[in-house]
């Protein structure tokens, strides 16, 4: 018997010994990605505690002082909790770590996925889902300048340049278009949160969305204490298109694509912006720089978490691996812009709201940053800033309408972006 409850010992230590590495991994996982990712100016110590129970995020300093937990994730949990992601049950994973309200959800994502499986022969990306994000909406001028996405700039009196029209919306879609008939060549499941000019995550235009859900939406915010009813009547019948754009309709959208890309359960996300010199100002002049780069999650500041929705997706991106193959994801891709599209790869002090806004990671011209899209969407993604609009080159090539994608008429140097996505995207799933 002795000899029996000296080997059950034995096994037992063995046993603890293990589990205690599996945690001090965990820990150690964790406060990397924190410290990678998520902390920008490293002061959210406040908000959060590391033990070898779990991890604990506070609504406030004076919570965690008190102990007042408003969040907590068990090492034991972590698989349950990463499988609910996963699966697309983000309600699921917020109840199990709310210690305050087991019924609590934030995300508004549908529990269930969008679409189906579907067989094909063996491709580079059988299987894999893959959700595009074409940026912004407008499809022509007249839309673009009132979601402020646009560049024009006059002929040059001296002929030394034709005029520039660009609109940014129209450039991501078509983008989205040739890249999506790449990936599903090549065996993915592709959605898009939008596929025709001036479409919406909603599936109607802004102007149609005015028609139909202006009153309701309005009202909603009134009734959540969002706006006063004094704003409401403003809204209503002073606001011009461009202000209720800007003020109501452009967040709102964006987080119904966040919404509908969850629920579609991606392997990853592309999405897909084109970028300009922040230095060039109003953007009547072309500028002879030009960056590539990409961003993802992170890049958190105490003010970023004055939300419990906040809270929970700080929580939430620092348990899973989201934000490593994110940046693993992206640095594939800007290699990709640089070297197929011939474009430097941009450093911190390129532009002042890297300097100021964002956090550097580890690979060359990804930086975290703290946007609607890179903190709601759950997965890895890509938040792609292909070229600069406004670059002398890029905008005589841009202005040339050579080819074209679903009908739309647009420029080859649109296909050579697309390709440069997909490029980068295989060399990820490698």
């Amino acid at each position: 018997m002795r000899i029996f409850f000296s080997i059950g010992c034995f096994l037992f230590c063995i046993a603890s010994s293990s589990y205690s590495q599996d945690i001090q991994k965990l820990k150690t996982e964790v406060r990397h990605r924190i410290d990678t990712y998520l902390d920008k100016d490293k002061k959210l110590g406040d908000f959060y505690s590391l033990s070898d129970e779990g991890m604990i995020v506070y609504a406030s300093v004076d919570k965690k002082l008190k102990k007042t937990a408003e969040f907590k994730i068990c090492w034991a949990d972590i698989d349950l909790f990463r499988n609910y992601l996963k699966k697309g049950n983000t309600s699921e994973a917020c109840r199990l770590a709310s210690t305050f309200a087991k019924d609590q959800s934030f995300s508004g994502v549908p529990d269930k996925a969008y679409g189906k499986e579907i067989n094909r022969e063996r491709q580079p990306l059988e299987g894999l889902r893959i959700a595009l994000d074409p940026g912004h909406t407008a499809g022509d001028m007249a839309s673009a300048k009132i979601e402020q996405k646009y560049i024009e700039i006059p002929a040059d009196s001296l002929k030394h340049t034709s005029k520039v029209e660009l609109v940014e919306g129209s450039q991501t879609l078509c983008t989205a278009l040739f890249l999506k008939k790449q990936l599903e060549d090549a065996g993915a499941i592709v959605f898009m949160t939008h596929d025709k000019p001036n479409g919406t995550a909603f599936g109607k235009t802004f102007e149609e969305w005015l028609k139909t859900d202006l009153d309701h939406t309005l009202d909603s915010l009134v009734a959540c204490k969002k706006i006063a009813k004094e704003k409401k009547i403003f809204y209503k019948t002073k606001a011009t298109k461009r202000t209720l754009f800007l003020d109501i309709f452009k967040d709102i959208e964006l987080k119904k694509r966040s919404e509908i890309i969850n629920a579609f359960q991606p392997t990853i996300t592309v999405i897909i912006h084109y970028n300009v010199d922040e230095k060039n100002t109003d953007w009547k002049k072309l500028s002879d720089k030009n960056f590539t780069m990409a961003f993802i999650g992170g890049a958190f500041l105490p003010s970023s978490l004055n939300k419990p929705e906040n809270r929970f997706d700080f929580l939430r991106m620092a348990i899973t691996d989201d934000l490593d193959k994110s940046e693993k994801l992206s640095a594939g891709v800007v290699k990709s812009f640089s070297k197929n599209l011939n474009i430097p790869i941009a450093n911190k002090n390129d532009a002042t709201y890297l300097k100021e806004n964002c956090l550097s990671t580890p690979s060359q011209g990804v930086f975290c940053r703290n946007l609607l899209l890179t903190r709601l969407i759950c997965g890895p993604l890509v938040y792609g800033e292909t070229l600069y609009q406004d670059n002398k080159q890029e905008a005589a090539l841009l202005i040339k309408q050579d080819t074209e994608v679903n009908g739309i008429k647009t420029s080859s140097r649109i296909k050579q972006v697309a390709d440069a996505y997909y490029q980068g995207i295989l060399e990820y799933f490698k």
